[in-house]
């Protein structure tokens, strides 16, 4: 699929035919739910991409010590996931607060890598200390240690501005556009995109360490 191919040039902002990077978030679910224009996927791709990367990072851990050798293929996994049987799981998106598109794609990317460890057990390799049952509680902290460690990173590496840009864009939905037309921001759309895809690449770094607080503590 050509939205695939974009997962190799996701550092890089695309010329899209259509201005989709003003739509919300839930917006563009709701686009890309019916499959028709590769340009939304570029867009979804874009958007959504460091969402998936940690929560693909943080949740393989809870099963083996370095996950990286599978992150690509596990991300991929997510990515189809979402195009498959016509895009169903984007058709049972229900928006219900601006910035619920961010939790649900990582909801889903979490199940995906749940259920990828899942069928290798069910193949005869040992047993995750992550039972079946401990899923659900196991994907909320999950979460909320992905933000906190993400966060602890940016306020160490980054400067002040661009931690807010990137929590106003990943969790309250924002646009590029709109986040640059805030007081004091003093930069243009572009100016804004170009920060999300640095930070993006500084997080990813980051993750692929494994220098999260969490992986200490044995919770991914």
């Amino acid at each position: 699929m050509a939205w695939l191919c974009a997962l190799t040039r996701r550092d890089k902002i695309a010329p899209l035919a259509n201005d989709y990077t003003e739509l919300s978030a839930e917006e563009l679910l709701s686009v890309c739910a019916n499959l028709g224009d590769i340009w939304a996927w570029d867009e979804f791709i874009r958007r959504f991409h460091i969402v998936v990367h940690a929560t693909v990072a943080r949740t393989a851990r809870r099963y083996m010590t370095d996950p990286r050798s599978l992150s690509d293929d596990l991300e991929q996994e997510v990515f189809v996931k979402f195009s498959a049987n016509g895009g169903d799981v984007l058709r049972r998106f229900v928006p219900r607060d601006p910035g619920s598109a961010f939790g649900y794609v990582k909801v889903i990317a979490a199940r995906v890598v749940h259920d990828y460890f899942r069928s290798q057990q069910s193949k005869g390799f040992p047993e995750s200390a992550a039972s079946a049952e401990s899923i659900p509680a196991a994907e909320d902290v999950d979460r909320r240690m992905m933000v906190r460690d993400i966060d602890d990173f940016l306020r160490k590496d980054a400067a002040e501005r661009d931690r807010q840009i990137f929590w106003l864009y990943y969790v309250n939905g924002m646009t590029a556009r709109e986040i640059a037309a805030l007081p004091g921001m003093e930069l243009n759309a572009k100016g804004v995109e170009s920060v999300l895809v640095r930070l993006g690449r500084s997080i990813r770094q980051f993750l692929g360490r494994g220098e999260g607080k969490a992986r200490g503590s044995d919770v991914s």
